[in-house]
């Protein structure tokens, strides 16, 4: 089947130079004169000039009657580059790139957290607003009705149909979303047939969804309050508490509620370390997938439970946990689709699960279209070499995806969507880059299904991958094949 991706180029000024028209610039990055990189000073591009004495001359279109003269600054040195996230912002012309917002200075992006469902994608603005974009047919915007997709991120609101502004933390799965709002109550909306909303209700018998937030509740109505992490999977929800317990509700086919049992739940309730044993408590952060649970607790061990049909849990059978058990000690742990990865104490990286698509990055000898694998294998650095090392932290969803401990990410695995960002399949980890540049300065990665995004230290959000549904929010509906900057909106 033919790959439908948009391939997306960075800015290139050669034309801009060559035409009639000044050509303002927001970011240094845009500054491509052909090979030569050049910068951004007050809206307009200079390039490297020996012959100037701080080494930079504008190019002969710039306006302000800039064009061809040095760029001179009073200190006597190059001018510094702004506009872009976390620089000084610009004195003329936009004072910031698309997608960042001027602050005290200084420009600091519109958009704090990015998660990722299925064919939809939700964010946190600065003004702790909640928007989503992409698939809307069971309610996934969160807007109050279900419809056609938006490419553009749309706001979120609660069951009064007021706007929701005081979110901080979100969490997104297959066709549902969750926030958790001032206070730690969690709100969810989207798709609800096996009570993964957690208002005490399945919406099977009248409509199959709840397409705006509503409360999730424990046991006899009471609030779940005092939430700080909460995340999302196909048909389950689970959330973190401030004291390190774990609450889960929705789907339980396969024990992916951790406790104990496979009995549906649509109302929250702790995972707990036996059947009818006391609450799980320790953890520090969760990740999962769709039937699949892990967590890691404060002192470093890594605990998964749910779904293990493809050995994803690497204990050498497929059989599903229905309680938390001991995966491994892991800085980083990531459950994708049907397979999980964490980072070793050495920095290398172990898989398990399938095999499908060169999720596990081991480059077996069936290549692409490797076989399960019940137990963990490494992820190599080449095919048939050594083990990939260096690695930081991993972000597992379609694609697999590492930062390594200098800041650069690699990825492997599935592009039919681009998911992978390097504009191809990849069977061992490959860098990426961004504007002819590796993506580097990255702190966090957010993986789900057939998308990726990356957080820069600078604030910035780079997004690749599927986007059919207008998932990545960027007003088209063309997949990514590369890291491309999520605008996002000021409000």
């Amino acid at each position: 089947m033919p790959l439908i991706l948009a391939v997306l180029a960075a800015f290139v000024l050669g034309l801009g130079c060559s035409g009639s028209s000044p050509y303002a610039c927001t970011l240094s990055s845009e500054c491509v004169d052909h090979a030569t990189t050049g910068i951004c000073d007050h809206g307009f591009c200079a390039f490297p000039d020996t012959t100037c004495g701080d080494g930079f001359r504008f190019e002969p279109n710039a306006g302000d009657g800039l064009g061809g003269t040095c760029a001179m600054t009073d200190a006597g040195m190059p001018p510094t580059p702004c506009g872009g996230f976390g620089e000084a912002c610009c004195a003329t012309g936009p004072a910031c790139a698309a997608g960042a917002t001027c602050e005290t200075g200084t420009c600091q992006a519109c958009v704090t957290e990015v998660v990722l469902g299925r064919w939809f994608s939700c964010e946190i603005a600065r003004d702790h607003t909640v928007s989503c974009s992409g698939s809307n047919a069971v309610g996934q915007l969160g807007l109050g009705i279900p419809g056609a997709p938006s490419a553009t991120p749309v706001q979120v609101r609660d069951s009064t149909s007021v706007v929701i502004s005081d979110a901080v933390g979100l969490g997104a799965g297959r066709d549902h979303a969750c926030v958790i709002r001032t206070g730690g109550t969690v709100w969810c909306w989207g798709l609800n047939t096996s009570g993964q909303i957690g208002n005490a209700t399945t919406a099977m018998s009248t409509s199959p969804s709840v397409p705006s937030a509503t409360q999730v509740v424990k046991t006899g109505g009471v609030p779940l309050a005092n939430i700080v992490e909460v995340a999302v999977g196909d048909a389950h929800t689970c959330a973190r508490d401030a004291n390190g317990g774990v609450w889960c509700w929705g789907g339980n086919g396969s024990g992916q509620l951790g406790d104990g049992t496979t009995t549906l739940r649509n109302t929250a309730a702790p995972v707990l370390v036996a059947m009818m044993g006391s609450p799980f408590t320790g953890v520090i952060d969760l990740d999962m997938t769709a039937s699949t649970t892990c967590a890691r607790k404060t002192n470093g061990e890594a605990w998964c439970w749910g779904k293990n049909g493809e050995g994803q849990l690497g204990d050498n059978t497929t059989t599903d946990w229905l309680v938390p058990q001991l995966l491994a000690m892991s800085p980083s742990i990531g459950a994708g689709h049907r397979h999980v990865c964490w980072v070793n104490a050495d920095s290398t990286i172990s898989c398990s699960g399938a095999g499908e698509k060169a999720r596990l990055g081991n480059a077996t000898a069936t290549g692409y279209y490797a076989t399960d694998t019940h137990v963990p294998v490494q992820v190599l650095a080449s095919p048939g070499g050594a083990a990939f090392t260096g690695a930081a932290k991993v972000g597992i969803g379609g694609a697999s995806c590492a930062i390594k401990q200098d800041t650069s990410v690699w990825c492997w695995g599935d592009s039919r969507y681009g998911e992978t960002g390097t504009g191809q399949g990849e069977i061992v980890p490959a860098p990426l880059s961004v504007e002819d540049k590796p993506l580097d300065k990255v702190d966090r990665l957010v993986a789900n299904r057939s998308h990726v995004c990356a957080h820069r230290t600078t604030g910035q959000w780079l997004c690749w991958g599927r986007n059919s549904q207008g998932d990545l929010g960027d007003g088209t509906f063309l997949n990514r094949a590369f890291p491309m900057t999520m605008a996002g909106s000021c409000r």
